[in-house]
């Protein structure tokens, strides 16, 4: 569905942004 995929967008972009401050 169409809100799971949203929810992993944002999960994913969470995710990213993490991986990005932490380095």
């Amino acid at each position: 569905q169409v809100n799971s995929m949203l929810d992993q967008l944002s999960w994913w972009a969470h995710a990213l942004k993490s991986a990005r401050e932490s380095k």
